[in-house]
């Protein structure tokens, strides 16, 4: 496969990406406004079963790393941090804030996570940003602003919860990417992906205990 192959390839992938987390966040949407599904229930599904297909897609791709990585204590430490602050609090918060709000409106504010990397790399290089930069920092400022009052300062026409929990989604995105940095090249997407969600899952699960809350799902021929 020739460079431009792979460019195209992940123009695609990309793009596809994004059409599927927004059409998660739609169905998440559905289900909470007609069904009242828990959006703790909810994410801990979705991580578990994500999680397994990531692993099972890694026995044949890579198997070796499917136990190296557990020789190697500071990756270990990396991997559940990246599953627990990175996969978890991202999947809960988006689906929490959709919960309060709307899929699209938790969208836009999950964008806001570049803003924060874009803080962060300038933080960590010790440099101001550029004109750029600061027009971009400027502009999404003022689509917050417009998402949560609308225009006028006297009424916020996005909730309190929804505001904070889509605020939280866009700082577990900037985290979701920053902390895996080292170990993913070195292990693979697979694996990563795969026992981050295992552990996001399996930590949301003994705090949330899916399995005592009711949901009214029917089951239709």
């Amino acid at each position: 496969m020739n460079k431009l192959d792979r460019v195209a390839r992940g123009i695609l992938c990309t793009t596809l990406g994004g059409v599927c987390w927004g059409i998660s966040g739609t169905c998440g949407q559905y289900l909470f406004s007609t069904y009242h599904v828990s959006s703790q229930w909810f994410t801990t599904v979705r991580l578990l079963i994500s999680g397994l297909c990531f692993l099972l897609l890694t026995l044949k791709r890579n198997r070796p790393a499917l136990t190296g990585i557990w020789r190697d204590r500071r990756d270990v430490l990396q991997l559940i941090v990246y599953g627990v602050f990175g996969l978890m609090l991202c999947q809960y918060a988006y689906m929490t804030s959709i919960s309060y709000s709307n899929a699209a409106t938790t969208t836009v504010l999950q964008n806001l996570s570049l803003v924060i990397i874009m803080v962060l790399s300038c933080l960590q290089s010790r440099r101001r940003p550029d004109r750029r930069q600061v027009l971009a920092l400027t502009l999404a400022g003022a689509g917050t602003y417009l998402v949560a009052t609308g225009g006028d300062p006297r009424h916020m026409v996005l909730s309190r919860q929804g505001l904070i929990w889509g605020l939280l989604t866009a700082a577990s995105v900037a985290a979701y990417t920053l902390i895996p940095s080292r170990i993913l090249p070195k292990w693979g997407k697979e694996v990563i992906s795969g026992y981050g969600m295992l552990i996001g899952g399996a930590v949301l699960c003994l705090l949330a205990r899916p399995w005592r809350l009711y949901v009214p799902i029917p089951i239709q021929g």
